[in-house]
């Protein structure tokens, strides 16, 4: 299979990562190794290899959904190191840019 540069490029623009012109010719190379690895295992006969067990919703094991009274909003916002009356106010870690 074969997956291109400009490819890559995409994915990576997406994905918000910077890739060199280098990297990304290296890496292109690499994924192009892994789809065709993927593409020969789907040839394999898998037609005596029984399915995999799930677990249904029914046999999942569950607990009984009761409504309990939280916390008061203003106790919460109280003991919070930063807060507003909207909710709690935490540092900026992500760059948006």
């Amino acid at each position: 299979m074969s997956f291109e540069q400009k490819d890559l490029m995409a994915v990576a623009k997406l994905a918000r990562l910077r890739v060199s012109e280098s990297e990304a010719l290296e890496l292109s190379k690499d994924l192009a190794k892994i789809l065709d690895y993927v593409a020969k295992l789907g040839e394999l006969d898998t037609s005596d290899v029984p399915p995999t067990a799930q677990l249904s919703v029914q046999e999942a094991p569950t607990r009984p959904d009761i409504i309990k009274t939280g916390v008061d909003k203003a106790a919460a916002f109280k003991s919070a190191p930063r807060s507003n009356d909207v909710g709690f106010l935490v540092p900026t870690f992500v760059d948006e840019g």
